[in-house]
């Protein structure tokens, strides 16, 4: 799921290739139940772009509210998620 019109959309289109025919590329109004993963995304990007500027002077309230919902959430840099992609492709290679 990728939103329509986000910035980064074609080179999103090109890692996913060979791992999904079809990436879905829809309007976020269309998706609403993702709009939860979004928000916990945009508390967790926002959160750690603070801490590599050293601009943290206290974590947000509705960051320590999704805290405490029972998760097991994962961040992947670029090179994580490149290791991802490799995995999830020779899967989907081995599996064809």
């Amino acid at each position: 799921m990728f939103e329509a019109g986000a910035k980064h959309t074609g080179k999103f289109r090109e890692m996913m290739r060979g791992i999904s025919e079809s990436p879905v590329i829809a309007a976020k109004a269309d998706y609403t139940p993702f709009q939860a993963a979004d928000l916990v995304a945009w508390e967790h990007h926002k959160f750690y772009t603070q801490i590599s500027k050293q601009e943290l002077s206290s974590i947000r309230e509705s960051l320590k509210a999704l805290g405490g919902i029972p998760n097991k959430w994962d961040m992947y840099d670029g090179k994580a998620l490149e290791e991802f992609l490799s995995r999830a492709r020779a899967s989907v290679t081995a599996a064809y």
